[in-house]
């Protein structure tokens, strides 16, 4: 399914690109019309069914049966919760329960799209040279698929789980059961050997022109020590690959771990410590390196 909407999509951009002549370099695609997101998220549905519909998949109502590893109860829970059912358990096969009040979906947002369930989002864009703005989408695409402030447990025993923003029917959290809850987060473990950041088109492993716009490996250097530039000003790093912790911590949460809250200077790790009398005595060797 994914590779026909990535067949879809690419397939839009190819017709974009020759149309106007250009070669294999990077180059700003105009924003597509709300005609052609219509037409877009039609295809993609209708060439999605199509497969499914080939491949013999349950009818609507239906859960889909495991067709690999019979002792591998995998496929059956990726399927209960893409449908929104329990998988296991006294409820299954029943809907996921939902919390909150109706609302009028009212119209939907700018270039976005959606047809029998598929939607498509194409407001989002980053300019050249906007590092920080690559680094968000980067950061979002990656997000974990929970947050846990948003996860509590109600007075029967069960797991509510709140809704970052409301769905187009007013939903604004849904109860799970102990085991539903699991079975969600089985959901989401990969298969073995399975990669789970896949690159596409012109960027994708065996693409026939990759090697036209990916730097080489000097490049790739250059290219890493500016973008550390344009992160933190004036604290380029030498390092090539790995960011050290306290830089992960800076990125993320804007918070300099090395930042001394009294004098504004750098400070500099000494050790790590794990238990009370380790500390006490590296304090204590501290203190008497700095009085001598």
């Amino acid at each position: 399914m994914l590779a026909i909407v990535m067949r879809v999509l690419f397939g839009w951009y190819r017709k974009k690109a020759r149309a106007s002549g250009l070669e294999p370099r990077f180059h700003a695609v105009p924003a597509p019309t709300e005609e052609e997101m219509a037409e877009l998220v039609a295809k993609i549905a209708k060439r999605v069914e199509g497969l499914l519909e080939r491949r013999g998949w349950p009818m609507e109502g239906e859960l889909c049966p495991m067709e690999e590893d019979p002792d591998d109860a995998q496929t059956l829970l990726v399927a209960a919760s893409m449908e929104g059912r329990a998988a296991l358990g006294r409820r299954a096969g029943r809907w996921t329960r939902r919390m909150g009040l109706p609302r009028d979906p009212g119209a939907p947002p700018r270039r976005c799209a959606a047809m029998d369930g598929y939607n498509l989002h194409a407001d989002t864009s980053i300019a050249r040279g906007d590092r920080r703005g690559l680094e968000r989408v980067c950061r979002y695409l990656l997000r974990p698929p929970l947050a846990k402030a948003r996860i509590e447990e109600d007075e029967n025993g069960d797991i509510v789980v709140g809704l970052k923003r409301p769905w187009s029917d007013g939903t604004t959290r849904i109860v799970l059961s102990p085991l539903e809850f699991l079975e969600r987060l089985a959901a989401l473990v990969p298969p073995p050997r399975r990669n789970t950041v896949v690159y596409h088109g012109i960027l994708a492993a065996h693409a026939r022109n990759r090697a036209k716009v990916i730097p080489r490996h000097d490049e790739k250097e250059t290219d890493l020590r500016r973008a550390i530039t344009l992160v933190r000003p004036g604290r380029a790093s030498t390092r090539s690959r790995r960011y050290p912790w306290a830089e992960l911590l800076e990125r993320v949460f804007h918070f300099d771990a090395f930042l001394c809250p009294r004098c504004q200077g750098r400070m500099q790790l000494r050790a790590v410590v794990i238990g009370g009398p380790a500390t006490t005595r590296i304090l204590e060797g501290i203190q008497k390196a700095v009085a001598a």
